[in-house]
């Protein structure tokens, strides 16, 4: 078994994921663990491990107490991912450049057109999201759009008809991604996962230098300030 280790959040792994398909093919992917670490302990350690067992990739998400950890035990490891889109990760030791565009295991979800991830972030001091006065605003334009994210409020969002907000699972959430025409979302594993399946991807403008360090050129993948007034 191939051992890989990578680190970050919800959005790191997926540049982690597509760093994986540059060097292995589908079938050798099942001889790969990876080793996911983080140095806060909290839902998203689930949400990750989750993310990898979609695309059928053995791991596991653990919690550290500082990143010295990765220094200290690198030595067991075979290979370092990252989480930057090209052979350079901000941090860490270079690695290579993600495959953009990689293979995604994935049921098709029909009719799903525009899908809104009104926030992310996971932490307050790390959220981002659009106004609700924007999205009210946007819905009332495109009322079939999918609403994609989970938060605090169970019911937050259920008066728009398609309306997922914490209702899918994380497969749940691939198979609505992958089968996407247009995504919109603040920075993080929304739009980049996105992006990869090859969707029209409109970003809100915060966190600009992650954002800079994560996107694809190849990626269809541009940056907005609000809701109001795009082009769909």
């Amino acid at each position: 078994m191939i051992k890989a280790l990578t680190n970050g959040g919800f959005g790191d792994s997926a540049l982690s994921f597509a760093k994986l398909h540059t060097v292995f093919t589908k079938a050798e992917l099942s001889n790969v663990h990876v080793t996911h670490i983080r140095t806060r302990n909290d839902k998203l350690n689930k949400v990750i491990h989750q993310f990898y067992n979609t695309q059928n990739i053995s791991n596991e998400v653990i919690t550290v107490d500082s990143w010295n950890w990765q220094k200290e035990h690198r030595d067991e490891f075979d290979m370092f991912l990252g989480t930057g889109w090209s052979e350079k990760n901000p941090g860490d030791e270079d690695s290579w450049v993600i495959e953009p565009f990689p293979d995604i295991i994935h049921n098709v979800v029909k009719d799903v057109n525009i899908v809104l991830n009104p926030r992310s972030g996971g932490v307050d001091y790390g959220k981002k999201e659009f106004s609700e006065e924007d999205i009210e605003e946007f819905m009332s334009i495109y009322p079939d759009t999918y609403i994609v994210g989970n938060g605090d409020d169970e019911h937050k969002y259920s008066k728009y008809k398609n309306s997922l907000y914490n209702k899918t699972s994380i497969q749940e959430l691939v198979d609505i991604l992958a089968s996407a025409f247009t995504i919109i979302s603040p920075e993080g594993f929304v739009p980049y996962f996105g992006a990869m399946c090859g969707a029209r991807v409109l970003c809100k403008n915060q966190n600009i230098q992650a954002i800079k360090e994560r996107v694809h050129p190849h990626w269809n993948f541009s940056l907005i300030e609000k809701l109001k007034n795009i082009q769909i």
